[in-house]
């Protein structure tokens, strides 16, 4: 038998308690079009646990597959700045390459211009060595020469020498004759210059007579005659002649 409806929750509770329901099956006075929602309910609800677990499995693998994209992002990262620093170094090899070419280039041009230098200087050198030889070629004959020479000017230096020694010891064997000459001089200007001293004073001594003018003058002339003959005093020199 069937219990009157009750309304509400209470209503609900109590019916499905009595045809035993769980809230998964319909009662059986559900009609066809209840039926086939429940189907469709139930299906969905399936649906949606199944959309929920692959969900909940796919959430995982994207967290999973998060952190390696991360990953291989820093990775890529890194491996980009290991590209740019290895194209930074290709090119500085490169530009180094490049300057080294250069450099190259201008020693290979500087090494050819040496070598001219070396050949132009070689040859020089060759030059000034035969004109080296012929200079000292021409030195030892000077030599030679000035040698011979120089033995005629030692004979000659010897010659002139023994000349000059001559004149030298005639000199002064005149210088010593010249000396006693001038010794004698001396005292006989000496005994002179007393007589005249004693003359007048003698002379100072007598009674002053004037004398005629033609007396005067033959007095005077004697004096003139004696001090022209008196010496001076100065010794003779004598003239060396030498010869260079």
């Amino acid at each position: 038998c069937r219990t009157p409806a009750r309304g509400g929750a209470e209503g609900r509770v109590a019916a499905m308690a009595e045809f035993d329901l769980d809230g998964q099956s319909l009662p059986p006075y559900a009609s066809e079009a209840n039926r086939q929602l429940d189907a469709e309910v139930k299906r969905k609800d399936a649906e949606l646990e199944e959309a929920e677990s692959k969900l909940e499995s796919t959430g995982g693998r994207v967290k999973i597959l998060t952190d390696h994209l991360v990953n291989v992002q820093q990775e890529l990262v890194n491996t980009q700045q290991l590209v740019d620093a290895k194209r930074h170094e290709i090119e500085t090899e490169e530009h180094l390459k490049a300057l080294t070419g250069r450099q190259l280039g201008r020693l290979q041009a500087e090494t050819v211009r040496l070598q001219k230098v070396l050949d132009d200087t070689q040859d020089q050198i060759n030059g000034y060595s035969n004109q080296l030889l012929r200079g000292n070629e021409k030195l030892d004959q000077f030599k030679l020469e000035e040698l011979e020479q120089w033995a005629i000017a030692e004979r000659q230096k010897e010659e002139d020498e023994m000349t000059l020694e001559k004149y030298r010891r005639a000199d002064d064997a005149k210088v010593r004759e010249l000396t006693l000459a001038s010794e004698k001089l001396t005292v006989e200007n000496a005994s002179k210059k007393k007589e005249l001293a004693d003359l007048v004073t003698e002379t100072q001594a007598m009674p002053a007579t004037p004398l005629p003018k033609t007396d005067v003058q033959h007095e005077n002339m004697p004096r003139r005659t004696q001090s022209s003959r008196m010496p001076t005093g100065r010794l003779p020199t004598s003239k060396r002649t030498t010869t260079a």
